[in-house]
């Protein structure tokens, strides 16, 4: 493999790696978000 192919793969997989990272965070953010937003007896009530 010629240095700038393996170059281009390294460079691709980071681009997706972060770009999964970021979905994931902001997915997290979301799940947050609602739990900061819900009473604790509501969330015992929902998962109990």
């Amino acid at each position: 493999l010629p240095s700038t192919n393996a170059v281009e793969l390294i460079k691709l997989f980071r681009g997706r790696v972060r770009s999964i990272l970021d979905v994931d965070y902001n997915a997290f953010k979301a799940i947050v978000a609602t739990w900061n937003q819900e009473s604790e007896k509501s969330f015992l009530r929902q998962w109990s």
